[in-house]
């Protein structure tokens, strides 16, 4: 337990040495990237009498929020690492061909074509289970 104390301190007085700012700007791309993920889940989890917590649903929409969420990330990287030509281009991209990007909500729309195409799917599995869908 004293050596995990000593680590724990440590790194504890080298993140507070940082600064608040140093801290706020290498935080912002890992919860760009989380917070699109985390809403989707949450309205799933809201929406999920809907289709009877179908892990088909959850998981089209969350990898079709994957992608949005990558770009929010690179979007709020630290200024320094924005001259990047490849980073240029990619944001050029999603902020051209995502709705709602500049907004931040560039997930938006993937997370409702995601929940929409997995409810999809949903009812055609359900209505193929009941044999209401021949093969």
């Amino acid at each position: 337990p004293l050596p995990i104390l000593r680590i724990n301190c440590g790194l504890s007085f080298l993140f507070a040495n940082l600064g608040l700012n140093q801290i706020i700007a290498w935080s912002t791309p890992i919860l760009m990237f989380l917070y699109p993920l985390a809403i989707t889940l949450i309205i799933l989890g809201l929406l999920s009498p809907l289709f009877k917590n179908d892990r088909l649903v959850y998981r089209i929409t969350t990898e079709l929020t994957l992608i949005p969420a990558f770009f929010d990330m690179l979007n709020a990287l630290p200024a320094g690492l924005h001259e990047s030509r490849l980073l240029q281009t990619l944001l050029g991209f999603a902020q051209q061909y995502f709705p709602f990007f500049n907004l931040g909500f560039g997930w938006l729309t993937f997370g409702i074509a995601g929940l929409i195409l997995g409810l999809i799917c949903h009812v055609l599995r359900v209505r193929k289970r009941l044999g209401l869908i021949s093969e």
